[in-house]
């Protein structure tokens, strides 16, 4: 019997931190971290500013630091302005969707659809503006701005994706107040 008592499994997650499941009381595990089902409500938006919005503004300032040291002041400015954009746009659609989750969970759904879409539209609308005002195109480098908005929008989804999956939601309420 002391053998299944003391039989550890170690599980390894994406970070390699080892998981314990045994038989001993939580405070008396001395590898890893216990699995619970608990949410992380103190401090949600950590994982995503941590594992998205860091790694996308850091990509967003060394695409402008590669431009301005290759095109100039326009790509400088173009990059600035794709890093602003992406991750503005990106962090009011997270932190409305975080705050509706607390909120009205109910109309989760409804609002992220709704959210991207102005983000589409928004994000349409300054792209025209640079189609029709005349003074963008002398002092922003669209290719500078398209290819920042690329790079950092894949820093941020890839981010995002990290964050999500390290981030305990639970996928029901368990306390029964539905």
């Amino acid at each position: 019997m002391a053998l299944v008592h003391d039989f550890v499994l170690f599980f390894t997650s994406g970070l390699g931190t080892p998981l314990t499941c045994r038989n001993d009381p939580p405070e008396q595990s001395r590898i890893g971290r216990q699995m619970t089902t608990a949410g992380t409500p103190d401090r949600p938006l950590a994982p995503l500013v941590r594992l998205a919005l860091v790694p996308s503004v850091v990509a967003g300032l060394g695409c402008a630091a590669v431009a301005a040291s290759t095109a100039g002041s326009e790509a400088l400015w173009g990059a600035l302005l794709g890093t602003v954009l992406v991750t503005g746009f990106f962090w009011f659609g997270q932190v409305v969707l975080h705050a509706l989750r607390t909120i009205a969970p109910g109309l989760f759904l409804v609002v992220g659809l709704l959210t991207y879409t102005l983000q589409v539209v928004a994000l349409l609308a300054v792209f025209a503006s640079f189609q029709r005002g005349a003074g963008w195109a002398e002092q922003v480098s669209g290719t500078a701005l398209g290819v920042t908005v690329i790079v950092c929008t894949a820093i941020w989804t890839v981010g995002l994706v990290v964050a999500s999956h390290f981030s305990r939601v639970p996928l029901y309420d368990a306390s029964g107040r539905a």
